[in-house]
């Protein structure tokens, strides 16, 4: 295959985030909202920078009026930060120090074998900006916005949460921190929960999988899920993304202190028996430990 068969262009790559994206938004609204009378619509926005946010517009008493903005420049450096990862898995061989330190977690191949490249790119993107839509369904759903209004002072007629464009204001620090870290981390929570159904999911369409192994597959797409999610914890919160912190500090925990928390909830779901019925995985509690820990920090010393 050549560069131009694997990579996508500019406007493929936003065609494919703008059908992920709207398809979800339609099952959401069919599934959940339109029983509650309410409706959640997707704003795409053209502003530079790398964000996403979640803004409520009804009242309390009304039924849920939610929206989320995603920027295109958010899914053009998503996109290029998923290529990036992947030359950088290609060459680990040129890292061996870091190579050895994943080796001790499991000797398992960097990605995937039973994609392709391009496949392999495309489900770690795919899964990555599923992740960012679930993130901020997960704000709007727990009324954080509403939560952060009232611990943090803020106008209670704005809504809306920023996953970036707030860290251009005054870092948070002390109470003000531990609310905004709380609802990020209850964010993060929701979001794991519904992509690794939404895998699930997917995995299971029969035109998905063909002749190959379901389980396999979604092993495979798990890893990918996993090491997209760590590259996104250190993207958000950016050239901060090391330095260590005895309290609560801005609006995003540490990447390292979201993994540790993170990373179990992604354990603990993939070993419930029901899971592996269904997927038919195979795999015990100390191999998903190895498969998801290994995902996990080769994108942490990817970033």
């Amino acid at each position: 295959m050549t560069n131009s068969d694997i990579y996508l262009s500019e406007q493929e790559v936003y065609q494919l985030a703008g059908t992920v994206i709207n398809s979800i938004c339609i099952d959401m609204n069919e599934t959940i909202y339109k029983k509650l009378g309410g409706r959640l619509s997707i704003v795409w926005k053209t502003d530079e920078s790398f964000n996403a946010s979640a803004k409520i517009l009804n009242d309390l008493s009304d039924p849920p009026n939610h929206q989320i903005s995603l920027n295109y420049y958010l899914v053009k450096e998503l996109y290029r930060d998923v290529v990036a990862y992947h030359e950088f898995a290609e060459n680990i061989h040129y890292h061996p120090d870091i190579l050895q330190v994943l080796n001790s977690i499991s000797e398992a191949p960097m990605l995937p074998e039973d994609f392709n490249k391009k496949d392999n790119i495309n489900n770690m993107f795919m899964a990555s900006l599923t992740f960012i839509f679930f993130h901020e369904l997960g704000h709007l759903m727990q009324q954080h916005g509403r939560i952060r209004a009232v611990f943090l002072e803020n106008a209670i007629e704005d809504l809306m949460i920023d996953e970036c464009n707030i860290n251009n204001s005054t870092p948070l620090t002390e109470k003000q921190a531990a609310v905004s870290h709380t609802t990020e981390l209850a964010a993060d929570s929701s979001a794991i929960s519904r992509c690794i159904f939404e895998l699930m999911r997917h995995f299971s369409e029969e035109d998905i999988i063909r002749d190959g192994d379901k389980g396999t597959l979604f092993l495979g797409a798990v890893q990918l899920f996993v090491s997209g999610v760590s590259c996104l914890f250190y993207r958000f919160r950016g050239v901060e993304s090391g330095r260590l912190e005895q309290t609560p500090f801005g609006t995003h925990p540490l990447p390292l202190v979201r993994l540790e928390i993170n990373l179990p909830h992604i354990y603990e779901m993939l070993s419930f028996p029901v899971i592996d019925e269904i997927m038919g995985h195979k795999l015990n509690r100390e191999s998903i430990v190895k498969l998801v820990s290994r995902a996990a920090y080769s994108g942490a010393f990817f970033w």
